[in-house]
């Protein structure tokens, strides 16, 4: 009798299992990962507002918070006065000169504040992250 080349039900039983497996695995990654995601989505987008305002390039100081909504601030390299406020769902820096600089989207609302002489800024977005520091931004 001649043998004939091939697999056995065994190795392709053993093969499906492996393969079937692997599928579960990766079908499993993928809402964890999303949900993982929709959970921190604007994490990033906060430190990169904070790291933005506190740059040196523009050595932001303080000058006065008004009614927690709207802060008021100048810059020690330009020797210009700005304002950041929410505006829509963003916060928007301005000059006192006009114009307008985005810094955050998909805000429902900020509050700032003073702590021990610094800026304390806290962020809620639309999907209901809340974020909040103290910046390195203090009166003059």
């Amino acid at each position: 009798m001649k043998r004939e080349k091939g697999f056995t039900i065994i190795e392709t039983i053993i093969a499906l299992t492996i393969l079937g497996l692997i599928a579960f695995t990766i079908t499993m990654i993928n809402p964890l990962k999303k949900s993982y995601n929709q959970k921190n989505m604007h994490a990033v987008d906060f430190q990169l507002f904070l790291n933005n305002i506190e740059s040196t390039k523009k050595h932001y100081f303080l000058y006065k918070i008004v009614g927690g909504k709207l802060l008021s601030m100048g810059s020690k390299r330009s020797s210009k006065e700005y304002q950041m406020y929410k505006n829509g769902e963003m916060i928007i820096l301005t000059g006192i000169n006009g114009g307008f600089y985005p810094l955050l989207d998909d805000v429902e609302s900020v509050s700032f504040k003073e702590v021990k002489k610094h800026l304390a800024i806290n962020v809620l977005f639309t999907n209901g992250e809340s974020y909040e520091d103290v910046s390195s931004i203090s009166y003059e």
